[in-house]
């Protein structure tokens, strides 16, 4: 089964396809239709893509040791309200690499990204509930939020910010 990436999105042949035979893509008979069509197509795969590098480009810089430049690509995102972003500015004021280390930074990214469903971040913040890093221990809501990352199936074995940052 081959992939394609089709704005944003990736989808198996077999999705694209469908799609295709029920009509959800529709190619206008009219040339200045097709125009516009296809230049909304274009600014879908050009603000996809450019929203998706510059995490990415953290990502590198942080795989590189160049933690500076990392949070310099995640911070704008992380406030524009970006998930994953948040996650790895809490995981970098968690471990201090590139900030001086400060655990309510951390539980604030974190309970940030944890209320938009990540649930790596949902499990770090019972973590730090549980430990009272950053936050007066309570139990109760860390129970909390463990059964929230629970119930998405979170393994803290198998995803980390960490480990894919390659620091774990």
């Amino acid at each position: 089964m081959s992939r394609c990436r089709v704005a944003g999105p990736t989808f198996t042949t077999e999705t694209t396809s469908y799609v295709a035979r029920v009509g959800l893509v529709l190619w206008p008979t009219r040339p200045r239709r097709r125009l516009r069509v296809a230049a909304a197509v274009v600014a879908l795969i050009v603000t996809s893509e450019a929203a998706a590098e510059p995490l990415e480009w953290g990502v590198s810089a942080w795989r590189a040791g160049n933690y500076q430049a990392a949070l310099a690509h995640w911070s704008p995102l992380a406030e524009a309200g970006d998930p994953q972003a948040q996650l790895f500015l809490a995981f970098a004021h968690q471990q201090g690499k590139g900030v001086a280390k400060d655990s309510e930074r951390a539980f604030h990214w974190y309970s940030l990204a944890a209320g938009q469903g990540v649930a790596e971040a949902q499990y770090e913040l019972g973590l730090m509930y549980e430990i009272g890093e950053g936050v007066t221990q309570d139990p109760a809501t860390a129970e909390y939020w463990y059964g929230q990352a629970i119930g998405q199936d979170f393994c803290p074995g198998e995803l980390s910010a960490g480990g894919r940052l390659g620091d774990r």
